[in-house]
């Protein structure tokens, strides 16, 4: 069993646990001098930043010994069995498809965290995703950014040829 990190965008660098923690004091001190006009910015601020905070720290890929499990912060969770997947490869990214869950149409989502070269994964059958734990986007392929590209493309093409 192998996990495997998202690569990171520069803006998933930036160090979010500082401004969510300014935040919460931002809403500490709202609370305590009863002032809704510091509390709301504070609030909002808090969930934007945490949605970044969650991506950076709870997103990964593990690849165990029969499938992937792929999960983005707490915005998406996929399984695939090795099984499904047809068939790996790269593809270019483009910066306007942006970062994130994105259904990018003809049957294809991207779970990515980058822009550029990123892994392509061509499945024999649908496969699901849940966004949010709530809605499932059907795909048949999947673009996802690891850290280590070409070690992940290597371990996935050699259970690949194990099945």
């Amino acid at each position: 069993m192998r996990k495997f990190s998202f690569s990171h965008n520069p803006i998933l660098k930036f160090p979010w646990e500082i401004l969510l923690f300014i935040c919460c004091i931002g809403l500490i001190f709202g609370i305590v001098i009863q002032r809704i006009d510091a509390i709301l910015p504070s609030l909002v601020g808090g969930l934007i930043f945490f949605i970044f905070f969650a991506i950076k720290w709870f997103s990964f890929i593990d690849v165990t010994d029969r499938n992937l499990r792929i999960k983005l912060g707490f915005l998406a969770y996929c399984e695939i069995e090795f099984s499904n997947i047809k068939d790996i490869s790269t593809v270019k990214h483009k910066a306007i498809n942006g970062i994130g869950v994105r259904v990018c149409g003809g049957g294809e989502t991207a779970i990515v965290t980058n822009t550029g070269d990123v892994v392509r994964l061509q499945l024999k059958e649908k496969g699901f995703l849940k966004l949010f734990g709530v809605f499932k986007i059907s795909f048949t392929f999947l673009r996802l950014s690891p850290e280590k590209q070409s070690e992940f493309i290597a371990m996935i093409k050699t259970y690949l040829t194990t099945l």
